[in-house]
């Protein structure tokens, strides 16, 4: 694959929302959840139970997260590398409040950085490394590293790993060897892909590719794919 990164300074600024997203549990249940690079708004509404609001922080592996029967998400998810007051937003949401008005106060509380931005869409286009990424947006590794730790908490290797994990399991079904699809995603070998499904995604590629309904069920809309 080959890299091409826009240096600092040539993007537009970069929305706030990503997705609007809802999920209704027909059965309690544990459901997975993997990370996408995102956070997320969201609003649980539960039979016999007033709503509940919370804000997810960034996942960095698979996780298993129990639904009751009859549990409705309604989700906001944030653009990746979004700064957001979460403490204000959520002190602010009240009962009553539509779609609309959700959505309002997300660009009350939720401020794009056009730069945080441009490092992650740069480490997402199959660069090799983070100096290669660094390079290409024309600043220094050091800088790189600390404006991605400030703003998302994570380094620039952890957004790097995360795109190429999530863009090469979406094209795990094209795929005809597994070794190809390893080499063409910037991996060393087959085993070092296997190793990388198996912390983002809590289970290996032949898994993935044996289960047709895998990807509809657990891949979620989020960065890099």
């Amino acid at each position: 694959m080959t890299a091409v990164c826009k240096p600092y300074g040539t993007f537009a600024r970069p929305p706030v929302l990503l997705e609007h997203w809802e999920f209704d549990a027909p059965v309690g249940d544990m459901t997975t959840v993997l990370p996408d690079g995102c956070r997320d708004l969201i609003i649980l509404q539960g039979r016999g139970r007033r709503p509940q609001c919370f804000v997810t922080d960034l996942a960095t592996g698979a996780d298993q997260v129990p639904v009751r029967a009859g549990d409705h998400f309604n989700g906001f998810r944030l653009q990746p590398g979004v700064r957001l007051d979460a403490d204000s937003l959520l002190a602010s949401m009240h009962d009553g409040l539509d779609d609309i008005a959700i959505k309002e106060r997300l660009h009350d509380f939720a401020t794009p950085q056009p730069q945080v931005s441009e490092a992650l869409a740069c480490l997402a286009t199959g660069v090799a490394s983070v100096s290669d990424a660094a390079a290409m947006l024309g600043v220094h590794l050091r800088s790189l590293q600390r404006l991605l730790k400030r703003e998302t908490g994570q380094a620039p290797v952890f957004w790097l790993r995360l795109a190429r994990a999530r863009q090469a399991v979406v094209r795990l079904g094209h795929a005809a060897e597994l070794a190809d699809l390893a080499y063409d995603a910037g991996y060393a070998d087959q085993a070092h892909m296997t190793r990388e499904f198996r912390g983002w995604f809590g289970t290996t590629p032949h898994r993935i590719r044996a289960d047709a309904g895998w990807l509809t069920r657990n891949f979620a809309a989020g960065y890099g794919a």
